[in-house]
């Protein structure tokens, strides 16, 4: 849980660059006492009429493809650095020089 946390912190800390790039603002929700953290962007949702819903769907599809396309954009560098294992260091100062 405290890994989950220290990277949404790290994320969150660089949100006006993360939205900036994204092109867009971004819901930082820490969600308190559980877990999980999201970060989302919310869309105007389908209509509740059939009708209609049918005549938007390929648009709210195509908006959808592309925000998670843009997330992963956005989120992949950072979250490779953030996550990359930090470098071990070796005991006894490495080999003796005969």
């Amino acid at each position: 849980m405290e890994r989950v946390s220290s990277v949404f912190d790290q994320l969150y800390q660089a949100r006006d660059e993360i939205e900036k790039q994204f092109g867009r603002k971004l819901n930082w929700e820490p969600l308190p006492g559980t877990y999980a953290k999201r970060v989302a962007v919310y869309i105007d949702g389908p209509p509740n009429d059939p009708k209609a819903l049918l005549d938007k769907q390929d648009k709210l599809a195509s908006e959808i493809v592309g925000l998670m396309g843009t997330f992963r954009d956005v989120f992949a560098p950072r979250l490779q650095v953030i996550m990359k294992p930090k470098a071990k260091k070796k005991k006894g100062g490495g080999a003796k020089k005969k």
